[in-house]
């Protein structure tokens, strides 16, 4: 609210006063822009929750079951397994892990699961329901299965473990029968030589010797450390973490259509747009008073809050503090943008104030 004549002293040389600080591009700002439109911010965030909800209880469940293999590295002095394309300490634990890992998540392995479990899927869509990592810094591999059941995760995870340990013993065991022929024609020859034979025979008795044992057991790389049990609850969908996540979504997009909503929104909010705009003092505040229910007339002085009707005299001391040259009348005119605003109240309340202390008006 301002004398139209005013803008005068704009042009004046000790005009600096009525110039305020830019307000525009600081954190009040911004704050008040998205209080302002936190009711479009609230609508945002119910939306991408209320989807979030919808879409993850109308999603189908699925459960992960945990397995773990013990990977044992063979040491690098042992010379009964040479030759043979055993996992062996490279010095490097996380090196050895990486490589126990892709012998167990293979589509070798899962076609042997398929066969196993004698499920229709391919070894591709198997390969997709199961993750095998490295635990920590640990030799444990931990091999996560998915299925739309809680046996069924278990079942696939365990039959992971199960057949990578199996396909891993017919590999070695076909790397020893072939190690094993070797050193039988080796053992033949060496006994046709002859002349020292006899320690060369024994040694290479005693290691088919040892071959033989190997042979009789699993691999010795991958053991079981520990079989899936059943899960109790499923793994997906989270409701609490799409609720969660949706709601920060939800609170993005609200932050940005509130910034957008301002930028292209004409009318005028708060005090620091009008001065940053007109580059004119503010008058007074006049504190918003809520009128009786139904009523559409004005508000008196009578009817006003002491606040308000200090805040016209206040208006009346700025108004009277303009210099009379720079005024060509003694009227003021009380404009606004839209009905309701209370341009009527304040020209009544206005016009008191000037009544009160002595003004004709």
């Amino acid at each position: 609210m301002t004398e139209s004549t005013t803008a005068k002293a704009v042009t004046q040389r000790d005009d600096d006063w009525i110039k305020p600080e830019t307000g525009t591009g600081n954190l009040g700002s911004y704050l008040a822009t998205l209080w302002e439109r936190k009711f479009v911010i609230a609508v945002i965030v119910a939306v991408c929750v209320g989807a979030a909800v919808a879409a993850t209880l109308a999603s189908s469940k699925e459960y992960t079951a945990h397995a773990q293999l013990l990977v044992t590295p063979l040491p690098q002095g042992d010379t009964t397994t040479v030759g043979l394309g055993l996992l062996r300490d490279s010095g490097a634990p996380d090196r050895d892990i990486v490589t126990a890992t892709q012998l167990i998540a293979n589509r070798t392995v899962a076609a042997g699961v398929r066969g196993r479990l004698g499920i229709a899927s391919r070894p591709e869509r198997l390969l997709d329901r199961v993750r095998a990592e490295p635990v920590g810094q640990s030799n444990v591999v931990d091999v996560a299965a998915q299925a739309p059941t809680p046996r069924g995760a278990s079942a696939l995870a365990n039959a992971f473990v199960a057949e990578a340990i199996a396909r891993r013993t017919i590999d070695i065991r076909r790397e020893i029968d072939a190690a094993t022929r070797a050193l039988q024609a080796q053992t033949q020859r060496v006994a046709r030589d002859g002349n020292g034979a006899g320690q060369a025979i024994a040694e290479l008795r005693q290691r088919m010797t040892a071959l033989d044992a190997l042979r009789a057991t699993d691999s010795p790389e991958l053991h079981i450390q520990a079989l899936a049990g059943i899960p109790s609850t499923a793994s997906s969908p989270r409701l609490v973490r799409a609720i969660a996540v949706a709601g920060l979504i939800g609170l993005a997009l609200g932050v940005v259509a509130a910034f957008a909503l301002q930028a292209i929104d004409p009318r005028l909010r708060r005090e620091a747009q009008v001065r940053d705009l007109f580059r004119l003092p503010v008058l007074t505040r006049v504190p918003a008073v809520r009128s009786a229910r139904g009523q559409k007339l004005p508000l008196t002085p009578a009817q006003a809050s002491s606040a308000s009707n200090e805040a016209y005299r206040r208006l009346r001391s700025m108004v009277s503090a303009v210099p009379s040259r720079w005024l060509s009348s003694r009227s003021v005119l009380i404009a606004g943008t839209s009905p309701g605003e209370g341009r009527t109240t304040t020209a009544i309340n206005l016009a008191s104030a000037f009544a009160t202390s002595g003004r004709n008006v």
